[in-house]
């Protein structure tokens, strides 16, 4: 984030990163990728240090920012609810694997991974699943 002109900052060329702790699966669902200002997330282990002392953790920088077209209530909303956000993050679940649940084809909607934030699980000193969504646009050919 870009800092005010100040007397530190006189040029306005200066910037800091931004940090917030997504503390729950409500906090952690549906956020989205920003190139503009080169969003990133960083998923750390703040109990184990590396040899500088910082947390040990990876950065995940996003690579796609497109979303779908189709709006909420349509058929892609309801069953592929977990491609409308970049970042999703949920407490390790052995029984939660794919993103769209288990039958998406068959599924009425609202499974996988909106359902599995419903739990509001905390996240911090737990294990987690980060489940990073991206897409893209193509235009629709009569052979498609």
């Amino acid at each position: 984030m870009a800092l005010p002109v100040a007397v530190h900052n006189p040029h306005a060329n200066a910037w800091r990163t931004q940090h917030r702790l997504l503390e729950s699966e409500q906090q952690a669902q549906q956020r989205t990728a920003h190139a503009a200002t080169g969003r990133f997330w960083s998923i750390v282990n703040p109990r184990q240090r590396n040899g500088l002392g910082e947390p040990v953790g990876y950065k995940l920088v996003p690579n796609s920012g497109l979303l779908p077209m189709q709006p909420q209530g349509s058929q892609a909303w309801e069953r592929a609810r977990f491609c409308y956000g970049h970042l999703w993050v949920t407490a390790y679940d052995p029984t939660q694997f794919y993103a769209a649940g288990d039958y998406p084809n068959q599924s009425r909607g609202g499974e996988g991974l909106p359902a599995f934030v419903q739990q509001d699980r905390p996240l911090a000193d737990t294990d987690v699943v980060v489940w990073h969504t991206f897409g893209e646009h193509h235009i629709v050919r009569p052979e498609d």
